[in-house]
């Protein structure tokens, strides 16, 4: 398998691990796994495209709030204002 899989697709290979492999393999596969996703979200490149991201959403989020006052923004705000 060489594609990505949400929560529920990663679940569902679990369980089907599980019932081929049995505990021991599901365990050290399911750590396999788990060592992957945590190289690809540390690798530098996502972390900047994540960043990147993250400033655009906040970005337009500023860019379509109705405030009054420049005064009235908060960077820690979830709607921006």
């Amino acid at each position: 398998m060489n594609h990505s899989l949400d929560k529920g697709g990663l679940k569902d290979l679990i369980a089907e691990l599980y019932e081929v492999g049995g505990e021991d393999q599901t365990h050290d596969v399911a750590d396999r796994i788990k060592d992957i996703g945590f190289q690809y979200a540390t690798a530098p490149d996502t972390q900047l495209l994540y960043r990147i991201s993250l400033f655009r959403r906040r970005k337009r989020r500023l860019s379509t709030c109705r405030c009054k006052k420049p005064s009235q923004f908060s960077a820690t705000s979830a709607a921006g204002c």
